[in-house]
This record gives C-alpha cells, structure tokens and sequence, in this order.
C-alpha cells in the first residue's frame, strides 16, 4: 500500500524550510564552527547537533516513509553516541594501557 502524496508532503519535514533549517542547518553550522570533536566542547556540540538531526531524521521517515531518512537516522544517532561511548570505554579501562617502562611490556 502506497501512502498518499499529499498526506505525506503535509507530514513531512522537509516541506516547511524553518523546520529543515532548525532540525538540520542549525545542528550543522554548529558542527563546523565548534570545529575539532577532539575539544571537550566540540564533542558536546557534535553529539547535540547528530542526535538532534538523526532524531529528526527517524521522525520523518515514520511520518512520511522516505527512504534518506531510514538510512541516515541510524548513522546520525550512532555517529553522536560514539564520542560517549568511547569516553565511557577509557574512562572504565578500555582499551588497557600499556607501560613502556614495565618488564612484563617486554
């Protein structure tokens, strides 16, 4: 079953270019101008604007169904917990450091 053209371009995002300059320009400006994901700031920007554009993404293809959407939704969310979860992984001992120093490194 085919969904209707019109139900779908009334429901979709991408229709109202306020929605598509908030939910997705705006994240990406931010993106380049916190610059590096390297800076303790710059991750925390990078993880807001790729939740925030995957999250709109993922919404808009359970409203309208496009396909970008179900493909890029998951790569935006994934891209912004990868900063956390690899954060998360040293922070716990992951992967183990090494001493160069110590006789067993040997």
């Amino acid at each position: 079953m085919k969904p209707d053209a019109t139900t779908c371009e009334s429901r979709d995002i991408l229709s109202s270019r306020w929605r598509v300059f908030i939910l997705y320009w705006l994240p990406a400006i931010a993106i380049v101008v916190a610059g590096a994901p390297a800076i303790s700031n710059g991750a925390v920007v990078w993880t807001v604007a790729l939740a925030t554009m995957g999250t709109a993404c993922m919404v808009n293809a359970l409203r309208c169904g496009r396909v970008h959407c179900y493909l890029t939704g998951p790569f935006f969310l994934l891209m912004a917990w990868q900063r956390p979860l690899n954060h998360s992984f040293r922070f716990a001992g992951y992967p183990p450091t090494i001493d160069k120093h110590d006789a067993t490194y040997l």
